[in-house]
């Protein structure tokens, strides 16, 4: 039986009050807590990328009926905007729709992601894995995306605004050996070395070594740069498990300890609103992470590596604005 650390309920004083939040994969899990949480603390407009948008404005409905929020005196702005994290074109039309119709993004949390339960699958766009594509490629292209949006958005405010991705501690078991001749990304398209556990690690170890190397390119005083593990959380994670998996999800999470998604929540508000001293951190529990494959030398060289490699693939893509 495992233990969680506690997870003190956030302040009544914190207030988001005129400022502009981004979440993504908002309509159900962790994703919807999170909105909920920065709408009860006073947020002035949330928008939501989802892949279903009849999905998106029954979350809305269900934000806008919350006591709290019900109760606000100014009622908030809830954007819901299709989001497909398997494309890479559906990435950049939210992204430039964000940019073109708001002037100032405070928050963004890059919630979105899955699991492959149904074994190895391919974006039909870009034919690579879907996990690698959801969690990994697709999440950090929009991030770069939204940089110039956040950037110009604390030249105005005179303070940092924040950029969170959602990772997580299965990032430090995986080990990615990548076969000689061959890229970072293209040595996870082999469908003989796929496994689901595995997988999803991986996914989340890229996330992990990209914001590690990317963030020293970011300026802090404008963009804090952080990914956060909310831990183990009792979410509809394996709703798309296979039918004979299901009844064990319930016995795993209590095995697990598994936080609500309101708990698991907060530690992603909190880190969405950090300091400085966040930058380029995993943080996990009230603290930063390490993820041994990823430290040292060989570490070093292989996030620079990956950092490089991911760049050029997402240049071929969009103009990035770097």
């Amino acid at each position: 039986m495992f233990t969680q650390l506690p997870v003190a309920p956030l302040s009544p004083s914190l207030d988001f009050a005129g400022q502009t939040v981004l979440i993504t994969g908002a309509n159900t899990g962790l994703g919807y807590s999170t909105a909920l949480l920065y709408l009860q603390h006073g947020a002035s407009t949330v928008i939501i990328g989802v892949r279903t948008t009849s999905k998106g404005e029954a979350a809305k409905a269900k934000f806008l009926s919350d006591k709290v929020v019900s109760a606000r005196i100014n009622a908030p702005n809830i954007v819901v905007w299709e989001l497909d994290m398997a494309s890479e074109k559906s990435v950049v039309a939210f992204a430039n729709r964000v940019k073109s119709t708001y002037p100032v993004l405070h928050i963004a949390i890059l919630n979105a992601g899955g699991f492959p339960f149904k074994g190895y699958g391919t974006s039909k766009e870009t034919g690579r894995e879907t996990t690698v594509q959801v969690n990994y490629v697709s999440t950090v292209l929009l991030g770069i995306l939204l940089l110039p949006l956040l950037k110009s958005t604390s030249r105005n405010i005179g303070a940092p605004t924040n950029l969170t991705f959602t990772g997580s501690e299965v990032a430090r078991g995986p080990r990615i050996v990548v076969p000689n001749g061959q890229s970072i990304l293209n040595s996870l398209n082999n469908p003989k070395k796929f496994s689901p556990n595995v997988r999803y690690g991986e996914s989340k170890l890229l996330l992990a070594a990209f914001v590690k190397a990317f963030a020293p390119y970011v300026d802090s005083s404008e963009v804090i740069v952080n990914n956060l593990c909310p831990g183990a959380v009792a979410t509809d994670l394996g709703r798309d498990a296979p039918w004979y998996l299901q009844p064990l999800f319930p016995i795993f999470l209590a095995l697990m300890a598994a936080r609500t998604p309101d708990v698991g929540a907060r530690l992603i508000v909190r880190a969405g609103c950090a300091g400085k001293e966040t930058h380029g951190l995993l943080l996990a529990n009230h603290t930063k992470f390490s993820v041994p494959f990823i430290e040292g030398a060989d570490g070093e060289r292989f996030i620079e590596r990956l950092r490089v490699e991911t760049l050029s693939v997402l240049k071929e893509v969009t103009d990035l604005g770097l």
